[in-house]
């Protein structure tokens, strides 16, 4: 649901901003087209998801040493605010999303030290993201590895989760059918998933970041059809997923990076996932994340340096180092289309 708002979300700033230089939390867009946002630094280093109930009440992620931090604008993005989650303890937030205008979902896991294991819990807010409520989920421990929502009262998380009788651990989705009250358990035989996407109660995305596979399911998640990315035949190359987005049964777009040049490949499927086609090469180091508008257009997040705002857009080059935990200044957003 985030990817169909970040259009809308991109045509707002622009509409507000200038090519002057931004003062802090605001956003510019440069003549050569993309568009910056200024830096979160202050409340973290990593940006994270980001929804938005209209084009005014924005909310990001945050990353930092110390977890992740809701971020709140409530003008276009030009101020930004930290969310008091009234919590005492560090925690990871993975699966922002706005459903509607006055419902907002996200998972937050943290370690407890008491039990010395990861919880998890449902983050949600009623009231367009003013306050906010966090609801447990009964777990013996829970390693996350994302969630999904598909609205209000459907979600699925994904993951390994810990038994304490048996003393293991097991891949396992999470999935609930109102609203967070109960929770399924869903064995699956998937290695690594990732990126999970809930499009209704039924259907389901997910990747296998070991087997390198794309998972879809039509009855929710009680059987899986598994599908070969075009990913072999690149000797001595090393791959990895950054990004897949699926949008609606049977589009679904992928970021692939790797070690080699060109570093990041963006893949597209129109057939539920039967075949994958390239879209295009990158060369960026340093591309952020894919997000997909459609099924045919998506847009770049790419993490530039601090010099680089001042420089003219035809000739930005990412620095290797912003993947490496170092905080960008900015974020351009372009169409890879």
């Amino acid at each position: 649901m985030v990817t169909r708002r970040i259009l809308a979300m991109l045509a707002v700033f622009c509409a507000f901003v200038c090519l002057a230089p931004a003062s802090p939390a605001q956003a510019l867009t440069p003549a050569g087209g993309g568009l910056y946002f200024q830096s979160l630094q202050p409340f973290g280093w990593g940006l994270g998801p980001l929804t938005l109930a209209d084009p005014n009440n924005l909310l990001v992620t945050v990353h930092s040493t110390h977890g992740s931090r809701l971020v709140h604008s409530a003008d276009a993005g030009m101020t930004w605010q930290p969310v008091d989650l009234g919590l005492e303890y560090d925690i990871t937030i993975t699966g922002l999303d706005f459903l509607d205008a006055q419902h907002a979902r996200a998972l937050a896991s943290w370690y407890e030290e008491t039990s010395g294991t990861f919880r998890i819990g449902l983050l949600r807010s009623d009231d367009g993201g003013a306050s906010w409520s966090l609801q447990p989920i009964a777990s013996d421990g829970y390693d996350v590895s994302g969630a999904s929502f598909a609205s209000t009262d459907v979600a699925f998380i994904d993951g390994r989760e810990y038994t304490a009788s048996t003393k293991t651990w097991q891949t396992r989705l999470l999935a609930t059918t109102d609203g967070g009250a109960s929770w399924k358990r869903i064995a699956i035989a998937c290695t690594y998933p990732y990126d999970l996407t809930a499009i209704d109660a039924r259907h389901l995305w997910l990747f296998d970041s070991d087997a390198q596979t794309v998972w879809t399911s039509r009855n929710g998640g009680a059987t899986w059809t598994i599908h070969n990315l075009p990913l072999k035949g690149e000797a001595g190359v090393t791959w990895g997923i950054d990004t897949m987005q699926a949008l609606g049964t049977k589009v679904a777009w992928i970021q692939v990076t790797r070690a080699a040049k060109p570093h990041h490949i963006i893949m597209r499927t129109t057939d539920r996932g039967r075949n994958w086609r390239v879209v295009r090469r990158l060369e960026d180091s340093a591309v952020a994340s894919l997000t997909a508008i459609g099924a045919g257009e998506a847009w770049l997040a790419v993490s530039v340096d601090d010099a680089v705002p001042n420089s003219p857009p035809t000739t930005i080059t990412p620095p290797t180092a912003g993947r490496a935990g170092r905080a960008p200044t900015s974020v351009r957003a372009r169409s890879v289309l």
